[in-house]
């Protein structure tokens, strides 16, 4: 999310209600209100915040096995949105991304959904695994709140020996303050490598309908997704999220630096009342800032002494 930067400039995120009548082929919703990351816990002591803890604290292995399955259609979502045709999208402009070059960005507008579903893909050059996943990976200490401005922090809860996380983004101002400080609750999975050598990561908002058809009837993870945000927060909403990682030659399959299609995909909310062309602004411009930001991170930290 699955994951993520986007989430950060726009807090990512859409305020949709979908029926699954009128969603894309392969998506069903439920009818409640709902697309990086993150869930967990702020250090509050309300008894708000004390009632997550004790649901975080009792989740089972039915919860579990439940975020895995919304984790697993997430990816299914990723990998169709992907796949599609450019018939498919509403728009496909190719653009320059700094650092990385020629970049196809692509958006839709699905029914019942408020803000575009972007993709972004490019081919990158002299990039590694490891390095893709440095820049694009989720943790409380991780590179990208080094080199995103709008990312205030992640908290994260671990499950499944941290092959799932429960992970709550908190950004800061954006759009010169047109957007305030967003919360954002999601279930992130894992990385996954595919039959077809595609590497693969995803998200899915607690507050999703994309996930809330999955947790019905487990009180816990009923109750963490009808949790209000922290105060002084405004609650973004991550419907889908995630990256794709497509090595293109025999080096990058290696382990090596070579090239590398990147897709980052990103189905948000910025919640809030925000208007539709700020949270598509905003959305828009977290991808693209991803790319070049990351970029901009991976040279400098190859030109620090640790990385020669």
């Amino acid at each position: 999310m699955h994951l993520f930067r986007a989430s950060a400039a726009l807090a990512r995120i859409p305020r949709a209600v979908g029926r699954s009548s009128s969603l894309p082929k392969g998506f069903v919703a439920s009818s409640a209100c709902v697309a990086s990351a993150g869930l967990l816990l702020s250090q509050a002591t309300s008894r708000c915040e004390d009632s997550r803890e004790a649901s975080l604290a009792g989740l089972t292995s039915e919860d579990v096995a439940k975020l895995k399955i919304a984790i697993d259609t997430g990816i299914e979502r990723l990998l169709e949105w992907a796949d599609c045709p450019d018939s498919f999208w509403d728009q496909n402009k190719v653009i320059h991304l700094r650092g990385v070059g020629q970049a196809l960005h692509k958006a839709k507008r699905l029914a019942g959904f408020d803000t575009q579903l972007h993709l972004v893909v490019a081919d990158w050059d002299s990039v590694s695994l490891e390095e893709l996943q440095l820049v694009s990976s989720v943790s409380e200490d991780c590179l990208k709140l080094k080199f995103d401005p709008v990312l205030e922090s992640f908290n994260i809860h671990s499950l499944e020996a941290g092959k799932l996380r429960l992970v709550r983004t908190n950004t800061r101002p954006a759009l010169l303050g047109i957007v305030g400080p967003r919360e954002v609750d999601s279930v992130l999975g894992g990385w996954r490598r595919l039959a077809d050598k595609r590497i693969i990561s995803a998200a899915v908002g607690l507050q999703s309908p994309f996930l809330k058809q999955h947790i019905q009837g487990s009180p816990r993870l009923e109750a963490l997704s009808q949790a209000p945000p922290s105060a002084g927060k405004i609650r973004a909403m991550d419907h889908t999220s995630g990256y794709i990682l497509a090595p293109l030659d025999k080096a990058a399959e290696s382990g090596e630096r070579g090239r590398w299609k990147v897709t980052y995909i990103l189905l948000s909310e910025a919640g809030g009342g925000l208007p539709t062309w700020a949270a598509e602004k905003g959305v828009s411009k977290a991808i693209l800032d991803w790319f070049t930001e990351a970029a901009r991170a991976l040279d400098a930290e190859r030109k620090t002494p640790a990385a020669r």
